[in-house]
């Protein structure tokens, strides 16, 4: 990664703001930064105009840069309400556009490696761009930017901070190309894979002074090259000083802590900030600058490296690596080259051989990649290629990384060889969702169903259980009985001709209700006439109706008695039967009553035209009786 300071043009004021939540009445809004100028943006950009500042261009895609914040322990919890950021335009070029990634990460982290997946990601094209009324606003040099995150929106800003340390990592997404080869009039930047990489649009702007362990970036390494494994570490490290300008805006949960730097030359002052940087290559410790820093940790004896020691040994021990040990026996048991154990050899191998782990000289390995490998191993050791962030090797190919999918899901497999979750006790997975585990119940039972579609237990082969218990064979019991059950399981018989059964007896079916004849079938005015009708389905109690008989008797399910009353007009009458169920038949025109043979008939006299009045009466009090049963129902 080529590395090249340069002075930037005069830089230019501008705002994109997003919506953002009113704090709460106990929330205490706080910058967190880490370079020299106000905290207040606005005039940091007005006493940054015209300065001659320190600009690191040699990014390549994929590589970041970003800052690490150790809030005190009385800010959580914390709301990251947006950043701010300054960025070197190129030169020849200053109007170049440059895509890239916001990425927020909270971690116990403390080196330059957050060691954790970021707890929020958001790209340019995330933002909206007041300007064009359009989302997307790629960063451009000489611009300062002010970014509030939408609090409203929970898909729209980072979670609330409880603890830990917070990196803002911004990481560049273009590809390489030409453009910048004359935007950055620097060698560094032509772009001439896999020799020089070119550059991004956009470089960093770093402030005249370094705060140790603060800056960090994520550059492929060796510095320089144009791909490969990319591997964190501090901005100082890969010679790039002064501090990026770049702040985290924050609520926080009180007043931030108040730095003491008191007798102190350097280190921490006491709320994550520093008290000073060691110049003249002195370095910082124990809050103070020394030509050397005595190193005995994890060290029992030897130097402490500033020409002192850690402690000495006693006895035969003796120094080794820092630890006092035994004095070494060394041993080449059956080997003819390589460490004997004791810092010393075994021996060397001849010319073009190279010696194994196991002490043998064994003929080198020769890397192998077939063409069509992109990663994995090479079979030596090495490696045949890495794959981009977000995919992995497979068989020499790199293929896009599984993603887990838990939607709709609180336990189970999440598709990747992952979980969605853990049932707690007494409950179990069932197609994702955790429910209550069935709990067997024998209590009293030696046999059957233990309610979770197990069993209590089974009988012996000359058994059969019944409600839970094992009983001996089952003796049929059909004494009085034609039919139903036997009381093993089987049947006394069978009912016919629509008969059914009834506390193991047949019963024939019910017979329909109806009239098939009266007789006599004829009487005369005047005078009662005993009749008899027969039929169907007559119930103890029924009663027959023929223009107001009296007197119906009972005889059997197929006779009826009874007397048709003196008194009726001439003419044609229907019997009605009614059973004391409510179940009724007819016969239409069955009895006829006849004239006495008198003069007064003879010679015309009065003759009835229709049904007596009596009887229509009846048949209409019928009639309503069945409709307000209708109604009813």
């Amino acid at each position: 990664m080529p590395r090249h300071a340069l002075a930037p043009a005069v830089l230019a004021v501008a705002l994109s703001v997003a919506l953002s939540l009113t704090p709460t009445a106990s929330a205490v809004p706080h910058v967190y930064k880490h370079d020299q100028f106000p905290s207040d943006f606005t005039a940091a950009l007005a006493q940054m105009n015209g300065m001659s500042l320190a600009t690191q261009p040699g990014f390549v895609s994929g590589e970041a840069f970003g800052q690490i914040f150790r809030p005190s322990p009385d800010a959580y919890p914390l709301q990251i309400t947006g950043f701010d950021l300054i960025l070197a335009a190129a030169p020849s070029n200053p109007d170049l556009l440059v895509n890239a990634q916001i990425e927020v990460y909270n971690t116990t982290a403390t080196g330059p490696d957050p060691q954790s997946q970021p707890v929020f990601v958001a790209s340019t094209g995330d933002i909206w761009n007041s300007a064009a009324q359009d989302f997307g606003l790629p960063l451009q040099g000489g611009i300062g930017y002010t970014i509030t995150f939408d609090l409203d929106d929970p898909e729209n800003h980072p979670p609330l901070i409880f603890s830990g340390n917070l990196f803002l990592v911004i990481r560049f997404t273009d590809p390489p190309s030409e453009t910048t080869s004359s935007a950055w009039p620097v060698l560094e930047c032509i772009y001439l894979p896999p020799y020089l990489c070119g550059c991004q649009g956009v470089g960093t702007i770093q402030d005249p002074v370094t705060t140790p362990f603060a800056n960090v970036m994520h550059v492929v390494t060796p510095l320089g090259t144009c791909s490969g494994n990319k591997t964190w570490m501090w901005a100082e490290d890969a010679d790039v000083t002064g501090d990026f300008v770049m702040r985290l805006r924050t609520d926080i949960a009180s007043e931030p802590c108040v730095a003491d730097c008191a007798d102190k030359q350097c280190g921490d002052d006491g709320c994550g900030g520093s008290c000073g940087a060691c110049s003249g290559g002195l370095q910082c410790f124990q809050e103070q600058c020394v030509s050397c820093v005595p190193d005995c940790n994890a060290r029992q004896c030897g130097d402490n490296g500033c020409g002192g020691s850690c402690g000495t040994c006693v006895g035969d021990d003796v120094c080794t690596a820092g630890w006092c040990e035994a004095p070494c026996a060394a041993d080449c048991t059956g080997r003819v080259c390589g460490d004997d154990g004791c810092d010393g050899s075994c021996g060397s191998c001849s010319d073009g051989d190279t010696c194994s782990g196991a002490g043998k000289c064994v003929t080198p390995c020769s890397p192998s990649c077939a063409p069509s490998n992109a990663c994995g191993d090479d079979g030596c050791g090495g490696s045949c290629g890495v794959c981009a962030t977000g995919d992995h090797c497979d068989a020499g190919r790199c293929a896009a990384d599984c993603v887990p999918d838990c939607a709709d899901r609180d336990c189970g497999a999440d598709g990747c060889g992952g979980s969605c979750g853990t049932c707690g006790a007494g409950t179990s997975c069932d197609a994702g969702a955790c429910v209550a585990a069935c709990a067997p119940s024998c209590d009293g039972r030696a046999c059957g169903d233990d309610g979770c579609g197990g069993a209590c237990g089974s009988c012996g082969a000359d058994q059969t259980c019944v409600a839970g218990r094992c009983e001996g064979p089952c003796a049929p019991d059909c004494a009085g009985k034609s039919c139903g059950d036997d009381g093993c399981g089987s049947t006394c018989g069978s009912c016919a001709g629509g008969a059914s059964c009834d506390a193991g007896r047949c019963v024939a079916a019910p017979v329909a209700l109806a009239i098939d004849d009266i007789s006599p079938d004829f009487g005369y005015a005047g005078e009662a006439t005993p009749i008899s009708i027969t039929g169907r389905g007559f119930a103890a109690g029924a009663t027959a109706l023929i223009g107001g008989l009296t007197g119906t008797t009972f005889v059997s399910s197929s006779v009826l008695t009874g007397s048709v009353p003196a008194g009726l007009n001439a003419g044609s009458y229907t019997v009605i039967v009614a059973n004391p169920d409510g179940a009724s038949a007819t016969l239409s025109d069955a009895f006829e009553v006849r004239p006495v043979a008198t003069p007064a008939t003879k010679d015309g006299g009065c003759s009835a035209g229709g049904a007596p009045l009596s009887l229509l009466l009846l048949l209409a009090g019928l009639g309503l009786a069945a409709a307000l049963r209708r109604r009813r129902a």
